[in-house]
């Protein structure tokens, strides 16, 4: 027997273009969080560059009071200041190295960096000094930061005569600090569009 009314159709599920949809709202979701996401690894790498600079500018400072100069640079951007202090056989100190002068002995007579920070991956950091000044430089990804360089026509400004190093090969840099007594643009390192 049959009841008047209607019928309840308890199978019913969702139509091909019902998940479709579902589908298509969950992309354009994860498409965005997923680019806002790459960008601030890439700000928080620039903020680690920018911080890591300040740092090495600190030892560098340090250096230079007690050595009366800053160390040279070893004409490929590294720190030219690591070794026997007395003898003197000093060498560069590679990024991620300890910064640190010795005796002949090798009994550490003054440490300034534990471990000088390196940059990321096959990015390098610059080093620029004849001993009265110092410049370093590294290459920010974020091309929008506020302390890089840009031109009139908006284009990202590169430091010439540096050398940040990226997988693709050599790569000037676009940030860089420097000693009070100089610029980041001062000997030969003058900006350019790339």
């Amino acid at each position: 027997m049959r009841k008047a009314g209607f019928i309840l159709n308890l199978s019913r599920g969702f139509t091909l273009l019902e998940v479709m949809v579902v589908i298509a709202i969950i992309g354009v979701l994860i498409a965005m969080v997923q680019g806002s996401y790459m960008a601030s690894l890439r700000k928080a790498r620039d903020a680690r560059r920018k911080s890591d600079l300040t740092q090495i500018a600190k030892a560098l400072e340090t250096f230079n009071h007690d050595r009366g100069s800053y160390p040279a640079d070893d004409g490929n951007g590294l720190i030219f200041g690591c070794g026997d202090i007395v003898t003197p056989s000093l060498t560069a100190c590679d990024w991620g190295d300890a910064f640190e002068i010795t005796d002949a002995s090798t009994n550490v007579l003054a440490t300034y960096f534990t471990e000088l920070p390196g940059d990321t991956g096959s990015r390098k950091y610059y080093y620029d000094s004849d001993g009265s000044y110092y410049q370093l430089y590294a290459l920010i990804e974020n091309l929008e930061d506020k302390d890089i360089n840009v031109n009139a026509a908006k284009q990202t400004q590169y430091y010439d005569h540096t050398d940040c190093g990226t997988a693709a090969g050599d790569q000037n840099c676009n940030y860089g600090v420097s000693s009070t007594n100089a610029l980041p643009t001062d000997n030969s390192h003058t900006l350019t569009p790339p």
